[in-house]
């Protein structure tokens, strides 16, 4: 992985390898590219659950959010679902609200 000013940039086959260390571990937004072409952002939920207490992890939130053209409730409500399902077990405390 590359550290570039705060901001990870990892290559699509090292987001492969490496994605469940970025979920666990995550703590910043990672810019995900190929062939040096920025494909997306991955956003770990440690920036959603942190957003109230950073502002950087706050912005990051909203850009997300407002580039994918989803709300902050889209995103509790797909949480809550998820919750509901038979046979899933999510630590919604940890998300935040």
């Amino acid at each position: 992985m590359t550290y570039n000013n705060r901001r990870q940039v990892v290559t699509l086959g090292q987001l492969r390898y490496q994605l469940s260390e970025l979920l666990i571990d995550g703590g910043q937004p990672v810019m995900v590219v190929k062939n040096r072409i920025p494909l997306g952002f991955f956003l770990p939920a440690r920036m959603w659950s942190e957003r109230n207490d950073s502002v950087a992890a706050k912005e990051m939130v909203e850009v997300i959010l407002a580039s994918s053209g989803q709300s902050s409730r889209d995103l509790l409500a797909c949480i809550d679902e998820a919750a509901q399902r038979p046979g899933k077990r999510m630590k919604l405390d940890t998300l935040g609200d």
